[in-house]
């Protein structure tokens, strides 16, 4: 019996060491990406082409880094078709953009499933060593475990992915959301290191200049029901870390979806000086009259609520994720008195101060607008 023991405490020793190692040789590979130093930017009102892009999710599109990135780069396109690069171009991708990105060059994991469950699953198991070694670290349940073990193949894709595409074309942009570690990032260099330094896992968004360095980050304070601890088990960030962006064209401020909900996320960009509103959103819930309705309480009330936001933009992802489904049209909107259009979303109580809207609620879109701040 004793002895029984003794070579079962050798095993489970021998496991755990080998975790160990696996996590440590794991951050190790995490090579950094030099994106260049980021230059100082003033804050001005030059006119802006703002491209507001509504992404049509196909998983299929995600199977590997390039063809993610060919994805971003063709709706990237179709918006910049219709611009006037005489000014500078601000392309907004919406919410959970780069979420499927958990399965980045494992096409074979999912495929053949039928629901994100199942799906998570699948990877979860495939990825066993790192997501126990990260489950056992920093005492955390299985879905963020995987979301640290998949860190640094995810942020690799999206991180480069759109900070190439903002180079090439030689364009702003923010770069919808993705579910990330707090990534460090050295602000002289523009260096961003693929580790995580703590178990916490955000819906963070990133926003690159023109050459494709990083300005800022924001991370989603107020998290719905599917992001909590019963679902997908993000990290809340705090209030204090919102910040506002210095451009060309205006200071902008990122509120992810439900923050754009929330008086205290407004009232701190605005008294930082934000007067370009973005919320990228993804909406699981059907497009309803309800819904639409519900949704004007969002960029289109911030628009209305507060004088010092000029403009708010409002990318949607639509589509369905295996068994989760997005709907909502993307926006781009100012204060009903400035914008009589008359449009709205086709069964809102209100029309007015939508500048453009998507054409549908299921499909890709993409809208562009020329936007002026005035300097107040």
């Amino acid at each position: 019996m004793a002895k029984a023991r003794l070579g079962l405490l050798i095993l489970l020793a021998a496991i755990v060491l080998t975790l160990a190692i696996t996590g440590l040789v794991y951050e190790f590979r995490r090579d950094a990406a030099v994106l260049g130093p980021q230059p100082a930017a003033a804050r001005g009102n030059e006119p802006v082409q703002v491209v507001c892009i509504q992404v049509h999710v196909d998983l299929e599109k995600y199977a590997t880094t390039e063809t993610f990135s060919s994805e971003m780069e063709r709706l990237l396109l179709k918006g910049l078709g219709k611009v006037e690069r005489s000014m500078p171009a601000l392309v907004v991708y919406p919410e959970d953009v780069g979420a499927p990105l958990v399965f980045v060059n494992q096409a074979s994991t999912v495929s053949g499933k039928t629901s994100l469950q199942s799906a998570i699953t699948s990877s979860t198991i495939r990825n066993a060593p790192g997501v126990i070694y990260n489950c056992l670290r920093y005492r955390v349940g299985p879905f963020r475990g995987l979301a640290l073990a998949r860190a640094a193949s995810i942020g690799r894709a999206y991180v480069e992915t759109f900070s190439n595409l903002a180079k090439k074309h030689g364009v702003y942009i923010v770069a919808g959301s993705v579910p990330l570690p707090d990534f460090p990032l050295e602000r002289a260099t523009g260096k961003v290191s693929y580790r995580a330094t703590s178990g916490d896992v955000y819906n963070v968004s990133y926003f690159f200049s023109p050459a494709g360095t990083i300005i800022g980050r924001q991370k989603k304070v107020h998290l719905i029901e599917l992001e909590g601890p019963a679902g997908l088990d993000f990290s809340s960030a705090k209030l204090e870390e919102i910040q506002v962006f210095d451009t060309p064209f205006g200071g902008i401020g990122l509120a992810i979806c439900f923050d754009g909900f929330h008086k205290d996320v407004l009232d701190r960009l605005v008294s930082l000086g934000a007067s370009i509103l973005v919320q990228p959103s993804a909406n699981t819930e059907p497009w309803s009259g309800w819904q639409q309705n519900d949704w004007l309480k969002g960029a289109w009330k911030a628009a209305q609520d507060y004088p010092e936001i000029q403009y708010a933009i409002n990318p949607m992802m639509t589509g369905p994720l295996l068994d989760l489904v997005f709907e909502g049209q993307s926006s781009i909107v100012t204060q009903v008195e400035r914008a009589l259009t008359g449009l709205s979303y086709p069964l809102a109580k209100v029309k007015g101060g939508f500048l453009a809207v998507a054409g549908n609620h299921d499909g890709e879109d993409v809208l562009v607008t020329t936007l002026r701040t005035v300097q107040k």
